[in-house]
């Protein structure tokens, strides 16, 4: 009997047991025993990509050092005075101190040109008539002028400032093995002017024979270009993971030129400026690609098309701008037609041109533009899935207007004093405009009749939009 009610009672606890851990198990995840091995001896390090640039300090024809180039190296004589017929040789080393293996390009960076007046009293500009290239070394027979000239591969000056010396140059790490590949490469860089150069490139000076760089009436500048030496590099096919070599086979150089960055926003994917650049034509942003500008600014000298309308510097139909300045476009960023993708903007600086943007129809896509200052006019067409803007700014200029063709948002805005709202005539009233924490010359905006007597949006569109614009 004693074992009976024994037996019994472990019975019941075992049920209450298995009742328990069912319970247990309803309310929270599984549980195993488990073991575990610990490899205390595994190390990540990061890959190092690093490339130096070298010039040669030569005597008596033969290289007495390899020195390195920086930002003040000046590599070409100061003194020089171009005439047709004087050249300059320079030598180069590019190597790779690094762990990763590389690519790189070598090129012209010109900085800035001062043009000049010739004897004819017509303005030139030094670059026309100036040619430069690297030389093929193992084709020469001599070291003579004549032997250097005929194995350079020319170009202008005024061509190289998009070209390159060397193009996707691999170069390995210093512990490569015998025989696939090396890990540094000599340049010899020729700028010469050649002598079928005549009087169009004599420059002008005043009757005494004077020369003045700062434009003194009564004298005529000297021609000069500063230009410099860039070195890009990148990532190159040569390391494997546990799939193949092929992980960085998309990997980009850093972007300098307007020819760099046209051709980079065309290919796709992520842009990232190192420097700022100058564009004189409308540059096409990649479906779904990124632009970062690093911090750095885009001058934008486009002209205006044949029916006498500004042009933008970036086209873009979908796809993230972020980082990034343009100064003195007509149009900033946009499109005359639809999206094709949602469109953001982060961190975008806009001036001097008539729009910092202008989109056209949604396609109901969305267009966010965040954390941004915005000087002169906007415009957004419609048909969107939402339009938002979120902690930004927005100052008069010639143009001080922001134009909805569709409902709106506006997030924290601060809005200078002669900025305004406008509702294009035309857009459904049943869209919604909203400002939540949003302020116009340090006041803060909280009711329709309040914005109407500050000047922020117009009797007009109150009588027409009434309680469709808000605020809170």
């Amino acid at each position: 009997m004693t074992n009976r009610k024994t037996t019994k009672r472990a019975f019941l606890a075992s049920v209450m047991a298995l009742i328990i851990c069912f319970s247990m198990l309803l309310g929270t995840t599984y549980a195993w025993f488990t073991d575990t091995v610990v490899a205390g001896r595994n190390r990540i390090v990061s890959g190092n990509l690093d490339v130096e640039l070298d010039y040669a300090v030569m005597e008596n024809g033969q290289i007495k050092e390899w020195l390195p180039v920086d930002e003040s190296t000046n590599l070409f004589n100061e003194e020089a005075l171009y005439e047709p017929g004087y050249t300059e040789v320079v030598k180069f080393r590019v190597r790779n101190v690094g762990t990763l293996a590389v690519k790189c390009n070598l090129g012209i960076n010109v900085v800035n040109e001062t043009p000049g007046v010739n004897v004819y009293g017509d303005e030139f500009m030094l670059s026309d008539y100036l040619t430069t290239g690297v030389v093929d070394t193992s084709a020469l027979t001599s070291a003579d002028r004549d032997d250097y000239l005929a194995n350079m591969a020319t170009t202008t000056f005024a061509d190289a400032k998009n070209a390159v010396y060397a193009s996707d140059l691999v170069l390995l790490p210093n512990d490569y093995k015998v025989g696939e590949g090396d890990d540094e490469e000599i340049f010899e860089v020729v700028v010469t002017m050649p002598t079928y150069v005549g009087n169009e490139a004599n420059f002008l000076t005043d009757l005494t024979g004077n020369i003045s760089t700062e434009g003194i009436e009564g004298f005529t500048n000297q021609p000069e270009i500063i230009f410099g030496l860039k070195l890009a590099a990148t990532q190159w096919t040569y390391e494997a993971d546990d799939f193949d070599d092929q992980y960085d086979v998309d990997a980009k150089y850093p972007v300098y030129t307007e020819a760099e960055l046209a051709a980079d926003l065309a290919a796709g994917g992520t842009t990232i400026l190192t420097e700022n650049v100058q564009v004189t034509a409308p540059i096409t942003l990649a479906a779904g690609s990124v632009v970062d500008g690093n911090g750095h600014v885009i001058y934008s000298t486009v002209p205006v098309n044949a029916n006498g309308n500004s042009q933008f510097a970036i086209v873009a139909t979908e796809g993230t701008i972020k980082n990034l300045s343009i100064v003195g476009a007509g149009r900033g960023v946009g499109t005359y037609g639809a999206l094709t993708g949602d469109l953001t903007l982060d961190n975008y600086y806009a001036a001097g041109g008539s729009y910092y943007f202008n989109i056209g129809n949604g396609n109901g896509y969305a267009f966010t533009v965040k954390n941004s200052t915005l000087v002169g006019w906007g415009s957004f067409g419609g048909n969107y899935s939402s339009v938002l803007f979120e902690n930004c700014t927005f100052k008069p200029a010639e143009y001080h207007t922001i134009r909805a063709y569709d409902g709106v948002s506006f997030v924290n805005c601060d809005f200078a004093a002669g900025y305004d709202f406008d509702i294009y005539t035309g857009t459904a009233t049943s869209n919604v405009f909203s400002f939540t924490n949003c302020y116009y010359n340090g006041i803060k905006l909280v009711d329709r009749n309040q914005a109407v007597e500050l000047g922020f949006i117009s009797q007009a569109d109150l009588d027409t939009y009434g309680n469709a614009i808000r605020f809170y």
